[in-house]
């Protein structure tokens, strides 16, 4: 049995997952079937493969090409600074996004983000912008402010404002 990397970040899914569950136990039927279905099957996935890390013997690494392993393709072509780059970038939009939706609320932050995003990062003429954005906006004001009735909490700025 070694405690290795993957050991201990199994560990501490279950814990996650554990705490997730006990603080279920108290909800309601309704409430609490969802969160405690999936708690339950993700909490036994994670006890075996904490299981697996436990028992599992660490093999000697050849240097090996492993391209073919991942589920996406690796190019070898893209330097290691492009990579990073485009990360950056993402990471800078999710961030945006997040950022958007507690100052100014879910249901304009979604909009403006990919009104944005078309027009910035994905380089669409802006009558093609805003015409997907209008569609989604419509489709999200249909189905979950018409259909389903959900209540999108307001922004941080809403809320100073009153």
């Amino acid at each position: 049995m070694t405690i290795n990397g993957s050991a201990l970040i199994s560990l501490l899914l279950v814990v996650v997952l554990a705490a997730g569950l006990w603080e279920a136990k108290d909800w309601s039927q309704q409430a609490g079937l969802f969160p405690r279905a999936l708690g339950l099957a993700a909490l036994i996935l994670a006890l075996w493969q904490l299981i697996l890390d436990l028992v599992r013997r660490k093999e000697a690494v050849a240097e090996v090409d492993v391209a073919g392993l991942v589920d996406l393709p690796v190019d070898r072509d893209v330097p290691a600074s492009e990579a990073l780059r485009r990360a950056e970038i993402a990471f800078t939009w999710i961030f945006g996004l997040t950022f958007a939706t507690w100052a100014i609320g879910f249901g304009l932050a979604v909009p403006l983000f990919l009104f944005l995003y078309l027009l910035l990062q994905a380089k669409e003429r802006w009558w093609f912008a805003g015409v997907t954005t209008l569609a989604m906006a419509l489709f999200q004001y249909v189905v979950f402010d018409l259909l389903i009735h959900t209540n999108w909490p307001d922004g941080a700025i809403q809320q100073w404002l009153g």
